[in-house]
């Protein structure tokens, strides 16, 4: 049993690896210059405010409004997933620590037996 455990748990360690690595790579984004200037100001910013103001556009039919809205409102969705790729990856980062502390525990506990 204790194997099964100690496999399911470096298993699930594998995982959580692979949200702190997408969180670091979302860091490394958002330290990155280039994409400051076009996705976080120019896209987020600037494009969802225009599409947005588009959205209004009288001479515009309807569905073209709710296209421009529904564009403007990809900017937050894109912002929103970020953020959780971020909070995502701090906990997996949080729930490792708690796993190796676990797995050392019941390596002591084979040891002894």
């Amino acid at each position: 049993m204790t194997e099964v455990s100690i496999a399911e748990l470096e298993n699930q360690k594998d995982q959580l690896k692979k949200l702190t690595e997408l969180r670091d790579i979302a860091e490394k984004l958002y330290r990155n210059k280039d994409f400051k200037k076009l996705i976080l100001e120019e896209y987020m910013i600037n494009e969802a405010a225009r599409l947005a103001q588009v959205s209004g556009d009288p001479n515009l039919n309807k569905e073209q409004k709710e296209d421009a809205m529904a564009m403007a409102q990809a900017t937050g969705h894109l912002k929103r997933y970020l953020q959780i790729v971020c909070q995502m990856g701090n906990h997996a980062e949080s729930e490792i620590n708690n796993i190796d502390a676990e797995l050392a525990d019941i390596r002591v506990e084979v040891q002894d037996e």
